[in-house]
């Protein structure tokens, strides 16, 4: 089985959390916009992927579909799978989905403040899905609610169970929702941007802190990012979307030493490093292709400095170029050995 699952690859129940070429479109005046076009990765027990790209290729979304949270109306979902343990929790209704959500699957979402209330104490918050959806008492609720918030690493959590989320720090907001994800145990933990407006020595402690989770409970652990440093700190394999779909994937230590596509590799030119001579950074020019437009070819051609005839010409198709390392591109062979020259 491919790190990708590519499309046209047979796909077998082994993985933890798969999701098989999805696609997600939206009505439009001059008809359906498509916004995620076959977008496919999976992710193991006890391991972690990282899910890195600009702003609105996809990440989130692809999330959104997964817990089955995203709004639909206006979206559609017109294609593919979303598979845990085997099960296609696409073709569930919705109370059988319900009950996957935060048992199978849990999620962080990148706004701690919006996932608490603000006139609600910490502890409750916490404890009411273990009340709701287990069926335990307030005392019982409550002990495990403790225990939920020694476990994600909060201090003095007896006396921080009553207080209201407005007496904790960012960080520890953070914390409390990583708690409440992990209420219910779930195969999986999807933490969608969980470092979004902390500070560095913040930013490491909730990563260190997912990693601990993982390795204590053995779960599978998808980390939405943008953050190259968050990717290279603690994940296991890496996939890189851009305009709606997966443009490359593999582990981490191959994609950071050898990118397959150009994308990848401008945005790790990108990133700030000791080793490099102080200056300017590169910058990637020019924006994602509008949704909706009409278009033939690779999207990311009007950007890339090594675009051939070919590239205007058909779209690419995610290929393994190394064991274990897929990419969509025409040249990715070439990119991955560095051969080609950028040219205007």
């Amino acid at each position: 089985m491919s790190a990708a699952t590519p499309k046209g690859r047979a796909m077998t129940s082994e993985h933890l959390l798969e999701v098989h070429d999805l696609q997600v479109e939206f009505g439009g005046d001059d008809g359906p916009v498509p916004v995620l076009r076959g977008v496919s990765w999976h992710v193991d027990r006890g391991e972690t992927l990282a899910i890195l790209g600009e702003s609105g290729s996809g990440k989130s979304m692809t999330a959104q579909v997964i817990m089955g949270i995203l709004d639909t109306p206006p979206a559609r979902i017109s294609g593919g799978s979303v598979r845990w343990n085997g099960r296609d929790l696409l073709g569930l209704p919705e109370p059988a989905r319900r009950e996957v959500r935060g048992r199978g699957v849990g999620m962080v979402f990148q706004d701690s403040l919006s996932a608490l209330n603000p006139v609600l104490r910490v502890g409750p918050q916490i404890g009411e899905t273990l009340r709701t959806r287990l069926g335990l008492s307030r005392r019982e609720a409550r002990d495990r609610t403790v225990e939920l918030m020694r476990q994600v690493r909060i201090p003095d959590a007896e006396q921080r169970y009553r207080q209201y989320p407005h007496h904790f720090s960012g960080g520890m907001r953070q914390r409390a929702v990583i708690a409440m994800a992990l209420a219910l145990s779930p195969d999986v933990l999807i933490a969608d941007e969980p470092t979004t407006a902390l500070d560095a020595t913040v930013q490491v402690q909730i990563l260190r802190l997912l990693q601990a989770l993982q390795e204590e409970s053995g779960m599978g652990l998808v980390l939405i990012t943008h953050d190259f440093g968050a990717v290279a700190s603690i994940a296991d394999r890496v996939a890189v979307m851009y305009a709606g779909r997966v443009v490359e994937t593999g582990v981490v230590r191959d994609i950071f030493r050898r990118p397959a596509h150009p994308y990848t590799k401008a945005l790790l030119d990108a990133v700030p490093r000791a080793d490099r001579r102080a200056g300017r950074l590169a910058a990637l020019p020019g924006q994602p292709p509008v949704l909706g437009k009409e278009s033939t070819g690779c999207p990311f051609r009007f950007r890339c400095p090594l675009a051939e005839a070919v590239c205007e010409e058909r779209e690419p198709v995610l290929k393994e170029h190394a064991q274990g390392h897929w990419s969509a591109c025409h040249l990715g062979k070439d990119v991955i050995a560095d051969v080609l020259t950028a040219h205007s």
